[in-house]
């Protein structure tokens, strides 16, 4: 149990890092990051190595990242979005940081202009096979 506090504020830190956004909006991308991360522990190994325990949380964050730059308050340039930044620092050691990296950078890119359908269920497959391969 104590391994899930220590993660849970951890992304807290990496949230309220984010100046940019508001104190309202930071505390809702931290709910979001948890409620995600509790989804993701399905992608763990029995056992929950306390590795992919992080790279689930990493894997919440990111993803509460990229649906605020792509849907909440809509990025003006992913490039200098806060997802591609927080992609390279908390993918920075994963082993197949640069595949993982490009991976959901390319998805983010598509989102942003507008290439998925209405519903936008397309991107699902790619994003669990991302989810899959980070954790």
């Amino acid at each position: 149990m104590f391994k899930h506090f220590c993660l849970c504020v951890w992304a807290f830190q990496i949230v309220w890092a984010q100046v940019e956004i508001s104190h309202s909006d930071r505390l809702r991308l931290w709910i979001k990051s948890l409620a995600l991360y509790l989804s993701f522990l399905a992608f763990t190994d029995r056992e929950r190595p306390k590795v992919q325990l992080k790279r689930a949380m990493i894997s919440a964050v990111l993803s509460a990242l990229y649906d605020y730059d792509t849907d909440w308050v809509r990025t003006s340039d992913p490039a200098s979005s806060m997802f591609y930044q927080q992609v390279d620092v908390l993918l920075a050691d994963h082993p197949a940081r640069e595949e993982s990296s490009t991976t959901v950078k390319n998805l983010f890119q598509m989102d942003w202009e507008g290439k998925f359908s209405a519903d936008g269920l397309e991107r699902g497959g790619v994003a669990l096979r991302s989810y899959r391969k980070i954790i």
